[in-house]
């Protein structure tokens, strides 16, 4: 299929980057389909690995997105600041790809993701929360970092 050239210019972007990791490039890597709804104008991808944090990449002719677990746009760029934002970008990709990720889960309401360095330092947290909650009986998961450089 072809997409529009901001779709285009996203994912050669992100292919650049995987590149880095020596990956395979988007649509020839195992670990992203391409969801089914996608079509010239929106692209979600959607990226499983065995014991790695799932996300979603969206692309589209109005924004850049990337939802990672529960955690709905956890990055969410308009089109027109992907360009300027390309270090912010690598940023993200970089301690999503080579942290560890430990998922807090509270109910359905609540989600905390913390990202540890190799030093075992937290570098980021995301937190995703939807109406009321209480954080009572809470759930842990651990992932190994997606990809080593």
């Amino acid at each position: 299929m072809k997409y529009s050239d901001k779709i285009t210019y996203q994912v050669d972007y992100i292919n650049t980057l995987l590149k880095g990791y020596n990956e395979k490039p988007i649509f020839d890597n195992d670990n992203f389909t391409i969801d089914e709804m996608s079509w010239e104008e929106y692209l979600k991808i959607n990226f499983k690995k065995a014991d790695s944090i799932r996300f979603d990449i969206i692309c589209s002719s109005n924004e850049f997105q990337i939802n990672i677990d529960r955690a709905n746009e956890a990055l969410d760029l308009s089109s027109s600041n992907f360009i300027s934002n390309v270090l912010l970008v690598k940023d993200f990709f970089d301690f999503l790809f080579k942290c560890r990720a430990k998922v807090e889960y509270c109910g359905s309401n609540y989600t905390k993701i913390y990202f540890y360095d190799q030093s075992g330092i937290c570098v980021k947290t995301l937190k995703y929360s939807t109406g009321l909650y209480f954080k009572a009986g809470c759930k842990t998961k651990e992932y190994s970092p997606i990809y080593r450089k």
